[in-house]
């Protein structure tokens, strides 16, 4: 009797033991688990934090400055995000906007200033974020060179430049400035569309906007009386 009662109250005791040791270790988990979780939150608030107090970084928009043989300036940039606008200004004067409608790879060629100068750039990508370069450029390129002359009763004009030349102007004493801007097309509807607007403008003026065309860039105009190899000199300073 004695010893079936004994063997009962082993059992019973080894049962209590097996749950207390799958107890420990069901809380040993659990606790193991909270801990891997809280270590992986404090991770990720980490690596949250870092990303917004790093200002933007190269590898997302990059700004190459390159300095060409014909004196000017080329901008590159390459953006992850895509650029909104372009910003550059030579020495801290008035600056100058591109708009570059989300562009991910932007090219700008801007004329260089003569002598030591300071180009800063500055990228607005369509994020809003900012990122701005500054650098030095040395340039030996002059400035245009003019020669005046008479010829018959007319004052003779002549610009000579390395870089393109974008417009000249002239005025006589405190007269108003006059420009003449160098352009051309190769589409010729667009002289009769300016003639057009000129004369809506400025009305009509004779000898300027009497006809339904504007002579087209540096091409004598169909109506001066010239011969074809008069033309054809006076057209070729222009092509050089």
């Amino acid at each position: 009797m004695n010893q079936i009662l004994f063997t009962e109250t082993k059992k019973r005791n080894s049962k209590q033991d097996t749950k207390k040791i799958v107890l420990f270790f069901a809380i040993t988990i659990i606790i193991f688990g909270l801990i891997l979780l809280g270590q992986g939150a404090y991770a990720i608030y980490n690596k949250s934090k870092e990303k917004e107090d790093t200002p933007l970084s190269n590898s997302e928009t990059n700004i190459q400055l390159q300095q060409l043989e014909d004196g000017e300036v080329q901008i590159n940039v390459e953006s992850k995000v895509g650029i909104s606008e372009l910003i550059y200004s030579w020495n801290n004067e008035s600056a100058q906007t591109i708009s570059e409608n989300g562009k991910t790879m932007v090219q700008e060629q801007i004329e260089a200033k003569s002598g030591e100068n300071d180009l800063t750039v500055k990228t607005i990508d369509l994020n809003g974020k900012q990122i701005t370069k500054q650098e030095r450029f040395v340039s030996n390129a002059s400035g245009p060179n003019i020669e005046l002359s008479v010829v018959g009763d007319n004052i003779k004009i002549a610009v000579n430049s390395t870089s393109n030349i974008s417009y000249v102007t002239y005025k006589w004493n405190s007269e108003e400035d006059i420009d003449y801007v160098v352009y051309g097309t190769a589409s010729k509807s667009i002289s009769y569309r300016l003639a057009k607007c000129l004369r809506e403008k400025f009305g009509k003026i004779k000898g300027i906007t009497d006809r339904d065309y504007i002579t087209n860039s540096y091409h004598v105009p169909v109506f001066e009386e010239i011969d074809a190899f008069t033309k054809l000199k006076l057209e070729s300073e222009f092509q050089n």
